[in-house]
């Protein structure tokens, strides 16, 4: 009998016990409607916007500086 796959929330359940027990404390965010008509024109809109903004690089090293490249 072939095995059942695991659901989304088993997974990610497992994920976030592996995460905690090497002391990371995951989050998780929501992003609603990202298949409606219209979203992937917005988020490139609002991407660009942050792009152009004079923050822009000090934006980037931030990201870069907090985010953990291991987990990929």
């Amino acid at each position: 009998m072939p095995k059942q796959p695991k659901s989304q929330h088993a997974r990610v359940d497992v994920d976030h016990e592996r995460l905690e027990s090497q002391g990371s404390e995951p989050k998780g965010i929501r992003v609603s409607g990202v298949r409606l008509p219209g979203f992937r024109l917005e988020a490139q809109r609002q991407s660009a916007a942050v792009a152009k903004s004079r923050e822009a690089g000090e934006d980037q090293s931030f990201v870069d500086a907090v985010s953990d490249r291991d987990w990929m």
